[in-house]
């Protein structure tokens, strides 16, 4: 069962992975033209260099070590193994739970103001998302050993879930449009965490999961 989670990870991942580079490059090249570039007669390919410069060196900074610990999707452990310390995974909870609120507000300002182009592959992408942050909670809760402590773990995510996409669907309405800009980057410098590359299927227990 939990090799056949893992294999299905993978597959979503991979679909999930090029559209989320895409977004970052869009989001965080419309948020440079946003706040520095609209007051300039620059041409769009500095917006687009702007986007993948951006993409490469928040890509580069999720595998940095003081922030690789707090990406959710690097937290794995394979059936019936049990770290000895805690705070791997409550750190894990934490991080997967604080995630939710930027992409849920990135999600929404994506389908209302990007071309339908933009949005259709958005779409693709936080549909894959979506179903990696339910195996992710499903293999992070795994680690209790009480079933009843399992199904409470994941039901308080699934719950902060919810709470993000309703705060998400406000978000924006609180926001000056002179700062709109800066929430693009900041979203995405969040959705940068998903660039990597996909996790392959375990085969077997005794390995180091915990890496990209």
């Amino acid at each position: 069962m939990m090799k056949t989670i893992y294999q299905i990870r993978y597959w979503l991942e991979l679909i999930a992975l090029p559209t989320f580079a895409f977004l970052v490059f869009h989001m965080t090249g419309h948020g440079v033209d946003e706040l520095l570039l609209k007051n300039f007669n620059f041409d769009e390919i500095f917006e687009n260099f702007a986007g993948i410069l951006l993409l490469i060196f928040f890509v580069w900074l999720w595998h940095r070590p003081f922030l690789k610990k707090w990406v959710p999707c690097a937290h794995t452990h394979c059936a019936g193994e049990k770290d000895k310390s805690i705070t791997p995974h409550i750190v894990a909870i934490i991080a997967l739970c604080l995630h939710f609120f930027p992409e849920a507000a990135v999600r929404e300002v994506l389908f209302e103001n990007f071309a339908k182009k933009e949005a259709f592959i958005g779409l693709i992408g936080f549909i894959a998302h979506f179903f990696v942050d339910v195996i992710v909670a499903v293999l992070i809760s795994s680690y209790w050993q009480k079933k009843s402590h399992q199904i409470l773990s994941f039901l308080f995510m699934a719950g902060i879930w919810i709470l993000a996409y309703h705060t998400g669907r406000t978000f924006f309405d609180f926001i000056p449009p002179n700062a709109q800009g800066l929430v693009f980057l900041v979203g995405g410098f969040f959705l940068a965490m998903f660039v990597h590359m996909p996790h392959k299927p375990v085969s077997a227990c005794g390995h180091d999961h915990h890496k990209h």
